[in-house]
């Protein structure tokens, strides 16, 4: 418990240091808030805990579809740039010590936020018990399509980062089995995702020439300064003198790109009138 406090306040600080940009570039992708509210399926006014809320894009957005939201977030600096709604609630704690009775809430949503988690088991746990039965919804990302982002050529280095801190769609859904039946649900990225996380320039190799677009990732802003210029220098290698578009032309053309995001759905009832 008290190495689990210990990494959740270095966590913390690490956010409070690096996420005084994120308003800026991680706004909420309405195609993703659509998918939330049709995988929830639950109607207007139920309490919806927003898990990791960052600066609280999604809690806005669900606010703004009806849902009363409860943004939790351990970092000041991300919630400090949340936008007023007088259907979001904010409230400063962690996971895996939910600051909430059992039961008081009709669903919760995790939006990229399970792999920053101190106990990924005793976080579930408390997801669990202040949810009930209702439905419990995770937006994380795959590792096992680790092998297909080009982005790894370039950074390496986050291969290994995904594999070591997302854990697979086997093991999530094996924390809400007791629960009844659990969904997975990919999610192709479109090509012109409003939310700005690492893969979402994944049609756009110039965006990561942006230092505002990097800076609204915790993958480049945790990221050795050396192994990011290098990586960058040869990216901009590839694309003055067309390796990468002789490797990777066909990525410019599609639409949408399935680049391991995926919807995790622990199915509940229909909230308490």
């Amino acid at each position: 418990m008290v190495h689990a406090l210990i990494v959740l306040q270095e966590m913390t600080a690490i956010y409070n240091k690096i996420g005084d940009t994120y308003s800026s570039t991680r706004r909420a992708d309405e195609r993703i808030v659509d998918r939330i509210v049709s995988l929830l399926a639950l109607p207007n006014g139920v309490r919806v805990l927003d898990i990791g809320a960052g600066t609280g894009s999604y809690s806005f957005a669900l606010a703004e579809r009806g849902f009363q939201v409860t943004a939790l977030e351990p970092s000041s600096v991300m919630s400090a740039q949340a936008a007023e709604h007088p259907n979001v609630s904010w409230v400063t704690g962690s996971a895996e010590k939910l600051p909430f009775d059992s039961g008081s809430f009709d669903a919760a949503i995790l939006v990229l936020c399970i792999h920053h988690f101190t106990n990924l088991e005793v976080a579930l746990s408390e997801v669990v018990r202040v949810t009930g039965s209702g439905p419990i919804l995770i937006f994380t990302y795959d590792p096992s399509k680790v092998e297909d982002p080009w982005l790894f050529e370039y950074f390496p280095v986050f291969q290994a980062q995904i594999k070591n801190s997302f854990p697979s769609t086997d093991l999530l859904s094996s924390h809400f089995s007791s629960r009844g039946r659990v969904s997975i649900h990919g999610f192709p990225l479109p090509h012109d995702l409003n939310d700005s996380f690492a893969g979402a320039a994944w049609r756009y190799p110039e965006r990561y020439f942006d230092q505002a677009f990097r800076d609204g990732t915790s993958a480049f802003r945790q990221l050795d300064p050396e192994i990011c210029r290098h990586g960058l220098e040869q990216l901009r290698e590839d694309l003055e003198t067309g390796r990468w578009d002789q490797k990777y032309s066909h990525i410019r053309s599609l639409s949408v790109y399935d680049h391991g995001y995926t919807f995790i759905l622990s199915n509940g009832q229909i909230p308490r009138k």
